[in-house]
């Protein structure tokens, strides 16, 4: 991840340091085009930093093994986007994906509260983890319930066997394409 960012960052000083440069005459291998098997007629990083209005913008990202999964490549990503001015970052764990599951708090060696029993979502303080960051980050945790590599705490088992004896409050159904028809989603 790092050395596409690097590209990329490389690339856009160097577009604007010469206006004249077209955007085709650089070539970029962009990780959503690897994931994508695809090739990107735009430079995704000159078309982010020449948004109007970032502070309304969050960018979302997903950390996942092979493309941004170590300690590195995601502060330099962070950092990357934490420049450019945005309003947030959401950067969020895979789900049901035990081969390119990735803990953030594992990488990062801190530790946070259980995601199934106090939310899933996180506003970090981000201070603590990249010195001089500025932008607000939520990060989106996967618990044992959508992710089979992780175990329930004690916690979490409380809430579970709570929840098994609270009545639903589910009164709705989804019917799907198929006409399999659920109390809730699958």
């Amino acid at each position: 991840m790092e050395k596409y960012l690097k590209v990329e960052q490389e690339s856009i000083i160097l577009i604007k340091k010469q206006k004249l440069l077209k955007v085709e005459d650089v070539k970029i291998v962009y990780i959503a085009d690897k994931i994508r098997n695809t090739v990107s007629t735009y430079d995704r990083q000159l078309f982010y930093a020449s948004l109007p209005q970032k502070n309304k913008i969050r960018i979302n990202l997903n950390i996942v093994k092979p493309y941004l999964y170590t300690k590195d490549d995601i502060s330099a990503c962070l950092r990357h986007y934490d420049s450019m001015g945005f309003n947030s970052i959401k950067l969020s764990e895979i789900q049901h994906g035990k081969d390119v599951f990735v803990s953030f708090e594992k990488v990062f060696g801190i530790s946070l509260n259980s995601p199934y029993s106090y939310g899933c979502q996180t506003y970090l303080n981000m201070d603590k983890i990249l010195k001089g960051f500025k932008t607000p980050v939520l990060l989106k945790r996967s618990c044992f319930m959508c992710e089979e590599t992780l175990k329930a705490s004690v916690k979490d088992g409380i809430k579970v066997f709570v929840n098994l004896l609270k009545p639903s409050k589910n009164k709705y159904g989804i019917v799907y394409e198929n006409g399999l028809f659920t109390k809730g989603w699958i």
